[in-house]
Formats: C-alpha cells, structure tokens, sequence
C-alpha cells in the first residue's frame, strides 16, 4: 500500500493536531513583542527544572551513562541560551522588574519544519508509548534533553539577570 498524505493525517493520533494547535498559538503569540515579568522568564522556568529533576529518579534509571549525557548536554545547552538571549536582543525596561522581547517568527519556522519532517521525512505516524521510557535510547535521549534544558535555561536566566541589572534598557 503506498503511502500518501492523507493516510499520514489518518494515522496520526488526535492528541497530535491538539499539540500542533497550542503551539501554532504560541508561536503566533511569539511572532508579536511582548513585555514579561521576573518572574515568568526566570523564576517560573527554574521552578519547573527543579520540579523535572525530582521527578526524574521515578521516570528513568538513572546510571553513570545517563548521568554523563545530562551533564555533558549542559555546556551545548549554556552555549545556545546565550546565543539565544543575544540573537533576540531582549532588553530589560528602566525601573521594572520586566523584559522587552522582540517578536520573531522563529518558532513558526520550527513548527514548520517539525511538520515536514513527520509528514515527509520519517513518513509514518508518530504514537505515544508510556512503554519506551523503559527502554534505554528513549531514556538516554530524555537524560539528555533534561541536560539541554538545565544549560538553556541557566544561561537565559543569567543573562536576563544581568541584563536587569546593566542593561541593555529600554
């Protein structure tokens, strides 16, 4: 049976079309500037890395492998929060606890190329399986976006810090 778009799109789980329509909201909400606060680009995200680190001994073995992939995914994660936060020239605003970012249509061009890649690249539709986190490359490569989004995260915060505190202002 050859293998259309059609049959791609009746394959695919109905949770699917629900996550592509929350994050075509975000990235529409992500295309316009906007001003956050403190606490939203700093302190929420923190608050859900140390929420995902407690949980984790329950959702992975955790081994010297695992452990070495989280740690050595920080440094790339650092690396890219700093690109990240000097690429978008996020500018804190004068006597606030607030941050000026600028619109970009950066994510609509991810969520783009996530689509194409599942429709056209792996051609076949994606399910979710609770069964995986027991195996061991889905739990490596979970180690690994753990560590990704600790270094993301760290670096985004220190920088938003300093900048709260020598600017760039706005």
């Amino acid at each position: 049976m050859s293998y259309s778009v059609w049959g791609a799109f009746a394959e695919t789980s109905w949770w699917i079309y629900l996550v592509f329509i929350w994050l075509g909201i975000i990235a529409f909400q992500a295309s316009k500037p906007h001003v956050i606060s403190f606490k939203a680009a700093i302190i929420y995200p923190s608050l859900m890395i140390v929420l995902l680190f407690s949980l984790m001994p329950f959702a992975l073995k955790l081994d010297p492998y695992k452990i070495f992939l989280m740690l050595a995914a920080i440094l790339p994660g650092l690396l890219l929060g700093w690109l990240q936060f000097h690429f978008r020239k996020i500018k804190a605003v004068k006597q606030t606890a607030q941050f000026y970012i600028p619109g970009s249509w950066g994510t609509f061009i991810l969520l783009i190329a996530l689509v194409a890649l599942k429709f056209y690249y792996y051609n076949y539709a994606i399910h979710f399986d609770l069964s995986l986190l027991h195996e061991e490359q889905p739990a490596a490569f979970i180690a690994l976006l753990c560590g990704l989004s600790v270094g993301l995260q760290t670096a985004r915060s220190l920088c938003l810090y300093r900048c709260l505190k020598t600017g760039p202002y706005k």
